[in-house]
């Protein structure tokens, strides 16, 4: 009877279990005029209607010292929209080595304005900020890269609460089984 209630409860975590639904990339970007800024994106993990993975958050970065606070959002994802300051979609798209498109992905900066980073060329990435008042601080042209020099890539995944659920429902099946043999055998030896 237990190990009954045991296989239905394993099975339900199977069941409910659900693959991880998003990605982190680490973003590190050199520019002009010795403009620097990192942070991380969250991507969802399924392909959307254009082709990339919608940008879920932006955090753990600055942007010359300014950090960031958020991602913009739009309300358009994940086609582009123009917001009167940029036109966006906050998109990344997938590849060998995952990519911006032209039309970028913004961020919000802790003094109020916003960042954009977008790209020309796979050699030229463009990072451009607007202060709350508008107009553009900012305009660097430079290279946006993973850690310590190989171009934009995925960092490490994050296991979902499902996936620990499975990991612990195996390891209580595995004891139990293992429980059940040593009480099988003992049984077998006594008599």
């Amino acid at each position: 009877m237990k190990l009954k209630i045991m296989g239905a409860a394993l099975a339900v975590i199977v069941m409910s279990a659900s693959a991880a639904n998003a990605a982190t990339y680490i973003i590190n970007f050199s520019g002009t005029g010795g403009t620097t800024a990192e942070f991380d994106l969250t991507t969802a993990d399924t392909v959307n209607a254009v082709g990339g993975y919608d940008v879920l958050a932006i955090t753990g970065g600055n942007v010359n010292g300014d950090a960031i606070t958020g991602l913009l959002n739009n309300p358009s994802q994940p086609f582009p929209t123009n917001n009167g300051t940029w036109i966006y979609d906050n998109v990344l798209y997938p590849a060998s080595s995952p990519f911006v498109d032209y039309y970028s992905i913004v961020g919000t900066l802790a003094s109020g304005g916003t960042t954009n980073l977008f790209v020309n060329s796979p050699d030229d990435y463009e990072l451009m900020v607007a202060p709350p008042g508008g107009g553009y601080s900012l305009d660097s042209h430079g290279v946006a890269l993973l850690g310590a020099g190989s171009p934009i890539g995925q960092g490490g995944a994050v296991p979902e609460p499902a996936t620990w659920a499975m990991m612990m429902g195996g390891l209580f099946a595995m004891g139990a089984a293992l429980r059940s043999r040593r009480q099988t055998q003992s049984a077998a030896a006594a008599a």
